[in-house]
This record gives structure tokens, C-alpha cells and sequence, in this order.
């Protein structure tokens, strides 16, 4: 694959398979790039003086990586087992390069160029181990084991200089982080179908550990040079250990199918520092039940009533306690006693197929979220913002999922998803309650053309509506795409040429308002991204089953 903005990736799978015997190897590498244009105007007001701050520029993440795979799948009689392993070195380099205009009172102050660059160059090892054993003479039964254990190293450094418009350096910060995340994860599970029952129950440790050592760096305009700042540096250390039990119990009758689970799962975490002693130590345990009915209505048609219980742990990154400096009016930071969020998940849920010619699908749902994560912007100190996640309350959501698949013709087949659902926000950010609510709706039209000569065109139109923050709001923005694939061979090989966002109607634009802070953001991503791929399949290969599983979150 190659793109416009310096997007490209290639890959080879090789397979070799003998008797009982089947080997997979792989190879990638790749870069991603999507730069956009910026603009931000903020205003803070302390005592009588307002403050504003505008800046405009370009920015990105960019990422660049490479690695490697191997599974090997070995099957003698009952048995099963699949070794794997996963090589990957990614480099990410975000930049933002901004012009800065600083007003106090509307007299212009200051104007300057900010240089933000970040480097994160992390590396990731992981192996894993499945077996399992069928029971001789019965179907569906078997015990499995997994393990996987995953080696991830970070160094990371950021840097925010500002320069006048001479060229010269009049200031910056830099922050330098390494450390190690280690993790290991086991399962044991036991599965037998007999009759029209089915029942399961398991069992899964995983044990994390992280540590990072943080620095900080100011540059001293008098020596010309970057001086350490011990009260912004520390050793951090994680730990995170959950350990759970499940078990499931599956039936059916002629028209109704029906299945019941319950995992428990208890949590040990803690987070030690040099220079931040006060963190919450967590020993929990959780409860997670669910449950699950489907009806036949006859002629391929299903009702189906869903409930589950769910937990959604915060990102590594967010429990960090550093102050990093993005530039000099913003900073950002973590919050190690942040909680997971929970969510109670109701759904009801119908499906019909429309004669020969496609199918119908409509879900609703109602979701409620206790300890929803917000990462929320205030004021740290004088002409600076701060930006750190918290657990600011609770949300409800409920709404209603329609989805159309139909063929016109036999050569044009529509697709038609939507999702409309009300977003109601409560709760309390740095002491002050706040209450708000939003009707959203996404969607999606697919159109795609068969042509002779194996020919397929594909256009996509995408919607997404304003809607409403624990902090303010964000605007809505159509989205086009469009993509035409060539294929040879009867299959074998493969040109596809798409085009993303290619309106550039793709705009971000939100609004943040916490008592004395003002914030506009409009991002605007540039356009369009084009992409260029060509695949080609040489033979019968064929992929192994896999079982490796990525690492969990801190």
C-alpha cells in the first residue's frame, strides 16, 4: 500500500503445512501519517484581566513500524497445540507546529512559534502457548489452556521549544520518560455440549507491572542551557493483578435459545512514587452476570434480549501523575486513584431477512455508565491549562440501531446503518455539578457497484451530529470516501485505489467552557488521503487458527 502524506505499508504471509504439522510466518512494515491543520483560541479570566491566547498551525501523529509473527500449530490425535510469537518496533513522532499570539485585555503581548516534537520509541515482545484436549468419543468437549506473556519497553521523550520570529530559541521544556511493562496472563477452561445444554466455566490470572522514570527539563534563558526540575520528576510504579471465574450455561429449545454467565473478578492495584505518595491502594472485587435469549419467528427471522454488566479499565497512560508541558499556556497530566467505568448494558434486538434480496436489523438499547472517564481542561496557573483525566459521573444512554443491507440489482448492492440515541451527562467537575444532554445520530450509506471485467466501486457517505461534553460540545460532520478495486486472476490478485475524506468535510471542532476557561479547537484534517494497495495470493494458504491475544491495558 502507498498513500498521499507519506502512507504506505506491505506485508508477506507465508504458510507450510505437513500431517499434523502447520507453520505460519509473517513480516510487516508500514508508516502512517495524518497531518491537519489547527486552530485554538482560549481565554481565562483571573480577577478583573482576561486573558487570550490564539494559535494556528499544522500538527500529526505520525508512526512508523515493523515486526514480525510465528505460529506454529501442531495436532497429534486429540490434542491441540499453537505456539506464537510477535515482534513489533514502532517509532511515533507527533508534532505541532504553531504561531501563538498572547492578548491580555485585547493588547497584543507576545508572538512566538511553538516547536512541540514527541518521540516514543517502544518495542513489544509477546509469546503465547494454547493447548487443548478434545475428549475422546464426545463432540464439543474439551479442556483448554493459554498463556501469554508480553515484554513492552518505552523511552520516550517531549519537547516544546518557542522561537521569535528571528529564528531564535527563547524558551522550551523537555520531559524524558523510560521504563518497562510487563505482563502475563493464564487460562484454564472447560467446555462440554451434551444434548441441547451446553455449559462452560474457566478460570484467567493476569499479573501486570509498569515503572516509569520521568524527568523534566526547563531551559534557563541566562546559561542558555536546560536545567533538571527534581519537583516534576519521580519513579513510578504499578502494579495490577485481576483474578477471575467464570461460568456459562447454554440451551435451546425448538424456538428458544437461551444462555446464562456470571464472572467474578477481583482487582489488586497500587501505585508507588518518590514524590507522589498519595494514591489510592485498590482490593476489589466485581461481579459481572449476563444473560442472553434469542426467539425464531420462523422464516429465518430472530428476536433476541441481551443483558450484560461490564467493566472498561482507564489506559496506562492515564494514571501517570507527571505534569508534562505541551507548550508554554498547556500541560497535561494522569490521575492514579481514577476508578474503571461499569456499564449496564440493556439491548432488545430483531432480525428479518427481506426475500432473496438482503436482510434487516434493528437493535435498541439503553446503557448506563457509573464512573464515566472524562479528561478534563482547567486553569493550572496564571495563562496556563491544565488537561487530566477523571471519573466525573455517570451517563445514560438509550437509542436505536436500524441496518439495511439490499441488493437493487444483482450488481448494486446499499448499505444503510444508523444510530440515534440520547446522551444524557450528570455529575460534578473540580466540585461543581453539572447536567447536560444531547439527541446524536451517526450514519452510514454504502453504495456498491459490481461491473464486468471484475470492476467494484464503493461510496461511502458518513454523518456524524453535534453533540454535547461534560465540558461543553462538538459539531457535526459529513465524511465521503470512495474506493475502486480491480481484481485478476479470478481472484488472485488484487489493485484497490480509495480515496478518504476526499471533500475535506471532515472538521473537529469542540468547545470547552469550565468556569473561567474558554476553549475553541477546530481540527481539519488535510485531504484528501489516498491509498494505493495491491495484494496478491500465490497459492492455498492457509492462516492457522489464531490464539494469540494481544496484552491487556495497565
Amino acid at each position: 500500500t502507498a498513500g498521499t502524506f507519506d502512507n504506505y505499508r506491505g506485508d508477506v504471509a507465508l504458510s507450510w503445512g505437513k500431517k499434523n504439522v502447520l507453520l505460519n510466518v509473517g513480516i510487516n512494515a508500514g508508516n502512517f501519517h495524518r497531518p491537519r491543520n489547527i486552530e485554538k483560541t482560549r481565554i481565562t479570566q483571573l480577577d478583573s484581566s482576561e486573558s487570550i491566547i490564539k494559535s494556528k498551525g499544522e500538527g500529526a501523529w505520525e508512526m512508523a513500524s515493523y515486526g514480525g509473527n510465528a505460529e506454529l500449530q501442531w495436532t497429534p490425535g486429540n490434542n491441540t497445540f499453537t505456539f506464537a510469537g510477535n515482534y513489533t518496533k514502532t517509532v511515533m513522532t507527533p508534532y505541532f507546529y504553531l504561531d501563538f499570539e498572547e492578548f491580555e485585555n485585547d493588547n497584543l503581548l507576545s508572538s512566538y512559534l511553538n516547536k512541540q516534537d514527541n518521540i516514543y520509541d517502544m518495542f513489544n515482545v509477546s509469546l503465547s502457548l494454547y493447548y487443548q484436549h478434545k475428549i475422546k468419543g464426545q463432540k464439543n468437549h474439551h479442556i483448554t489452556f493459554k498463556a501469554i506473556g508480553n515484554k513492552h519497553e518505552v523511552n520516550q521523550l517531549d519537547s516544546a521549544m518557542y522561537y521569535d520570529y528571528s529564528g531564535n530559541l527563547i524558551g522550551g521544556t523537555k520531559y524524558t520518560e523510560t521504563g518497562p511493562s510487563d505482563f502475563a496472563r493464564f487460562n484454564i477452561d472447560y467446555h462440554k455440549t451434551f444434548s441441547k445444554n451446553t455449559i462452560e466455566f474457566g478460570a484467567q490470572s493476569q499479573l501486570g507491572f509498569s515503572a516509569d522514570n520521568g524527568k523534566s527539563y526547563f531551559y534557563d534563558a541566562i546559561t542558555k542551557d536546560f536545567v533538571f526540575n527534581n519537583q516534576l520528576s519521580s519513579k513510578v510504579e504499578y502494579v495490577r493483578d485481576v483474578h477471575a471465574g467464570y461460568g456459562i450455561f447454554r440451551s435451546e429449545t425448538e424456538k428458544l435459545s437461551y444462555q446464562f454467565g456470571l464472572r467474578g473478578e477481583y482487582t489488586y492495584r497500587t501505585v508507588t512514587s518518590e514524590n507522589f505518595p498519595d494514591f489510592v491502594t485498590i482490593n476489589r472485587m466485581d461481579w459481572f452476570p449476563s444473560a442472553h435469549f434469542s426467539y425464531d419467528l420462523g422464516n429465518e427471522s430472530q428476536f433476541m434480549v441481551n443483558y450484560s454488566r461490564r467493566i472498561q479499565r482507564p489506559v496506562s497512560w492515564y494514571f501517570e501523575p507527571f505534569i508534562i508541558w505541551e507548550t508554554e499556556f498547556n500541560v497535561r497530566g494522569g490521575n492514579p486513584n481514577l476508578t474503571p467505568e461499569y456499564i449496564n448494558s440493556f439491548e432488545i434486538n430483531y432480525a428479518k431477512p427481506i426475500g432473496n434480496k438482503g436482510s434487516l436489523t434493528i437493535e435498541t438499547y439503553y446503557r448506563k455508565t457509573i464512573g464515566i472517564i472524562n479528561r478534563v481542561s482547567s486553569v493550572y496557573s496564571e495563562n496556563v491549562i491544565i488537561t487530566r483525566p477523571y471519573n466525573t459521573g455517570e451517563a445514560d444512554f438509550y437509542g436505536i440501531e436500524p441496518s439495511l443491507k439490499y441488493y437493487l440489482t444483482k450488481n448494486w448492492e446499499v448499505n444503510y446503518a444508523a444510530n440515534v440515541y440520547q446522551n444524557n451527562l450528570k455529575g460534578e467537575i473540580e466540585g461543581v455539578d453539572f447536567e447536560t444532554s444531547s439527541l446524536n445520530y451517526n450514519q452510514r450509506l454504502t453504495n456498491t457497484v459490481s461491473l464486468k471485467n471484475q470492476f467494484k466501486i464503493q461510496l461511502v457517505a458518513k454523518y456524524t451530529s453535534a453533540m454535547v461534553t461534560p465540558q461543553g460540545s462538538q459539531k457535526g460532520y459529513p465524511e465521503f470516501d470512495i474506493s475502486i478495486r480491480k481484481t485478476f486472476k479470478e481472484g488472485k490478485y488484487a489493485l484497490n485505489l480509495q480515496g478518504s475524506n476526499i471533500l475535506g468535510t471532515e472538521v473537529e471542532d469542540n468547545v470547552i467552557i469550565n468556569r473561567n476557561l474558554y476553549l475553541h479547537r477546530i481540527n481539519t484534517p488535510k485531504y484528501p488521503l489516498v491509498k494505493l494497495t495491491f495484494s496478491m495470493a500465490v497459492n492455498n494458504y492457509k492462516k492457522i487458527q489464531s490464539y494469540h491475544e494481544a496484552a491487556d491495558e495497565f
